[in-house]
């Protein structure tokens, strides 16, 4: 029968890296852990306390890993809700400045008219690269 113990040497050297693995890794290991603890058990072997140590350590480990993720999690909804908030603060700025500017174009618009409806200005109004035109259907300036 081969012999599934694992000397102090292993051990030491798989504490070591315990926090270098992924929360994947230490669930199998704790796994392996458990397999080789009732082996163990049922043969009578004595290096049970160390696996049962070593099993501590990797659940110890796992729950960091819990934590770490948890945190990172409510990190990222806080980043996610943070630049929410900032597009829906751009958004209302261009609103607003997108009302201003029609706001504008809109003074201009009834300015024209007006002026044409007082007789100051005629239908068509021909600039050196342009052209306004009034047009009396449903009154607009094009």
């Amino acid at each position: 029968m081969q012999d599934k113990t694992i000397n102090s040497d292993s051990v030491n050297t798989k504490l070591k890296d315990i926090a270098a693995r992924s929360l994947r890794e230490l669930s199998l290991e704790a796994t392996l852990l458990w397999n080789q603890i009732e082996d163990a058990s049922e043969s009578g072997a004595e290096n049970v306390e160390n696996l049962v140590k070593q099993l501590w350590q990797v659940q110890e480990a796992a729950e960091s890993k819990i934590d770490s993720i948890a945190w990172i999690v409510d990190y990222l909804k806080i980043e996610i809700d943070a630049a929410k908030k900032r597009l829906d603060a751009v958004i209302e700025l261009h609103e607003q400045f997108i009302a201003k500017k029609e706001a504008q174009l809109a003074g201009i618009k009834q300015g024209l008219l007006w002026l044409h409806d007082q007789g100051l200005i005629p239908k068509r109004n021909i600039g050196k690269e342009r052209e306004i035109e009034i047009r009396d259907n449903n009154p607009k300036v094009w």
